[in-house]
């Protein structure tokens, strides 16, 4: 399983690489691979079943504080 989802986010990285290159944004590609790096590593300890804590939790708490939810 592990290996899917690394092939998964290997071949879309290397799609929106390409993307990013020919359309001059190439500023945005260490922020995207930063991002799709971090959403490998969820997705990789959640195939191998690591538990991994909501990250909305902490989000959700800050909105209470305000009383917007």
């Amino acid at each position: 399983m592990i290996y899917l989802v690394l092939l998964f986010y290997f071949s879309i990285s290397i799609y929106e690489v390409k993307h990013l290159y020919n359309n001059d944004l190439k500023r945005e590609i260490p922020l995207y691979i930063f991002i799709m790096s971090i959403s490998v590593i969820i997705s990789s300890l959640e195939a191998l079943n690591i538990e991994v804590p909501d990250p909305m939790i902490p989000f959700s708490k800050f909105l209470r504080m305000f009383n917007i939810f």
